[in-house]
């Protein structure tokens, strides 16, 4: 798990949304923890991910 200040993911973005399909990357804010980045290793893990949390694909 990686633990990055929120001012260094403004910066690169990018980096840290790769860096998340392998771990866990969570944002520190004035030294709270206050969100979590989620990468999607592939297209299925989308589809998982919105098939979980879409109102419209839930019954």
């Amino acid at each position: 798990m990686k633990q990055i200040q929120i001012g260094e993911a403004q910066k690169d973005l990018v980096q840290f949304l790769l860096l998340a399909q392998e771990e866990d990357v969570i944002l520190i804010y004035e030294g709270k923890p206050v969100g979590y980045l989620v990468g999607f290793a592939d297209e299925d893990d989308w589809i998982d991910y919105l098939m979980l949390n879409n109102p419209q694909f839930q019954t």
